[in-house]
């Protein structure tokens, strides 16, 4: 919601959305709920993506979902666009001019987000051989970390 307040306020807004959209999908477990949060989080990467590239243009989302409407019984296909679009994130935030502030923020987000992926990527392929192991509550709490530590690079511009 603080950020609801910055000049990223679209990105506030797909937080909010994409927190809506979790809430369902772990308090329900339904299909329409996971579509919802795999929705989240490709939108919110994409006005990520777009905040960090002016020329990006909106016209290119409908056909980014669009795939994965297409594949949406297919995890690795969700996998790969999402981390692929972080890639480029990672990508465009380390070639950006920067203070050092920015990029102490910016090594944290990178270091949160790839341990949060390989939390999230050990909890999808390998769920019924960890036992107890809770990797989705792991991919949640760094996830939070690095989109904190991610989006303060874009207020303190």
């Amino acid at each position: 919601m603080a950020f609801y307040c910055t000049r990223i306020k679209n990105i506030g807004i797909c937080l909010m959305f994409l927190g809506l959209s979790t809430m369902l999908m772990h308090g329900t477990l339904r299909y329409y709920g996971q579509w919802l949060d795999e929705i989240g989080l490709i939108v919110l990467s994409f006005e990520s993506l777009k905040q960090l590239d002016k020329r990006l243009k909106y016209i290119f989302l409908p056909p980014i979902l669009g795939i994965y409407f297409m594949f949406t019984e297919n995890f690795l296909v969700f996998f790969s666009t999402f981390a692929t679009m972080q890639v480029i994130i990672v990508y465009k935030v380390y070639h950006k001019n920067k203070s050092a502030i920015q990029k102490i923020f910016s090594s944290l987000y990178v270091f949160f987000f790839s341990l949060a992926m390989i939390f999230w990527f050990i909890d999808q392929t390998f769920c019924k051989y960890i036992g107890d192991t809770q990797y989705h509550a792991l991919w949640h709490i760094s996830t939070c970390i690095a989109m904190f530590y991610g989006y303060l690079n874009f207020i303190i511009e």
